[in-house]
């Protein structure tokens, strides 16, 4: 089959001894760069910022009022269910400013959307590095196959170098290994940028090739979309670019035949934004369970970023018992996290913190 080609010439293969360009056949210069091209690696922090240990992480909530509060306030009981430490500090206002500063003033933000940029307040973004959403993986069109992965993890270089390319391969490798997940993908553009597809594609399999615990694979961008859209399934992370990102999780939203609520986190060498109200597929987004769901992963992906790792393996347990308790009681996750509330679904994470198991499991 033409697809199971495509697969195989990405596959990572074992690098090979180097050999003098004086030796290469000349059409050897032209064929797919392989783990031993002359590809200089960068080098980067660890994912997981230089926290202060034993000190509680600064966390700041930008929000307005009503239904703000309270989709902000969720993934703070979420947090202190998992018994994390952390200072939480309140803050009223909408502008760029307001968040700008807040970032540099805390570990991490929590906002409900990006604001509105005044001239001048545009050194925001690039404080980060990678962006990652997680679009559900349940839906009307998906039988639950595994309750070890309930998303498609999506992580998008922010910036355009490589620099930036590569703390987004290493970033999406570990979040993934972290989350019990099997594989990943490179989903980059082929067509027009030639070389710079090849020098990312170059670097991630190079950087792949450190995780022998993945199975990682090349493919382009528009075969990403496509596989999204009719074997959703096939796919347990992603690593592309920062501007494809909404596509393919559109494309996986659309597979899933369910589109929600799914919130965004910015991450950065120095501080993290997690913006709550980004959503795939606005217009047929509704609050529900998922909605919760989708916090939760934050929540918990969020304190691993911070460097509590306790906190977020005790919120990874309530998020996987209480799935699992749902999963045997109704049989179908998608309709149960459909017919449930946000604050249902919360409440249930919260109360089997505390001994409490409305559903029992």
């Amino acid at each position: 089959m033409p697809m199971q080609r495509a697969w195989s010439q990405y596959s990572c293969q074992p690098a090979r001894p180097e050999r003098s360009s004086a030796l290469r056949a000349p059409l050897e210069r032209h064929r797919i760069a392989r783990h031993d091209v002359d590809v200089p690696p960068i080098a980067g922090t660890a994912a997981l910022p230089s926290a202060r240990v034993g000190t509680p992480k600064r966390v700041a909530l930008v929000h307005g009022a009503g239904k703000e509060r309270r989709l902000v306030s969720i993934l703070r009981r979420l947090a202190a269910a998992a018994g994390a430490r952390v200072e939480w500090s309140e803050r009223a206002g909408a502008a760029g400013s307001d968040l700008t500063r807040a970032l540099a003033e805390s570990d991490a933000v929590i906002a409900l959307a990006l604001p509105r940029f005044r001239r001048g307040e545009r050194a925001l973004l690039p404080r980060f590095h990678s962006m990652v959403r997680a679009p559900s993986a349940f839906g009307s069109s998906a039988a639950p196959r595994s309750l070890r992965r309930s998303d498609l993890l999506l992580v998008g270089a922010v910036g355009a170098g490589a620099h930036a390319w590569e703390r987004s391969v290493r970033l999406a490798a570990d979040w993934a290994i972290a989350e019990g997940r099997r594989s990943l993908h490179c989903a980059v553009r082929g067509a027009g940028w030639p070389i710079l597809a090849s020098d990312r594609a170059a670097r991630f399999r190079r950087i792949a090739g450190e995780h022998a615990s993945l199975t990682t694979l090349r493919i382009g961008h528009h075969d990403t979309r496509r596989r999204l859209l009719f074997e959703p399934g096939e796919f347990e992370a992603i690593v592309a670019d920062a501007g494809d990102v909404d596509t393919l999780a559109t494309a996986s939203c659309s597979g899933v035949g369910w589109s929600n609520r799914v919130p965004t986190i910015y991450v950065g060498d120095a501080s993290t934004l997690v913006v709550l109200g980004d959503a795939a597929g606005a217009a047929r987004g509704a609050e529900s369970g998922e909605t919760a769901l989708a916090i939760a992963l934050a929540t918990r992906r969020l304190l691993r970023q911070l460097g509590e790792l306790g906190a977020a393996e005790r919120l990874g347990s309530l998020i996987a018992a209480e799935l699992g308790a749902r999963l045997e009681s109704s049989g179908d996750l998608w309709l149960d996290l459909a017919s449930e509330t946000t604050e249902g679904f919360a409440a249930a994470l919260v109360g089997r913190r505390a001994g409490r198991t409305p559903l029992g499991a």
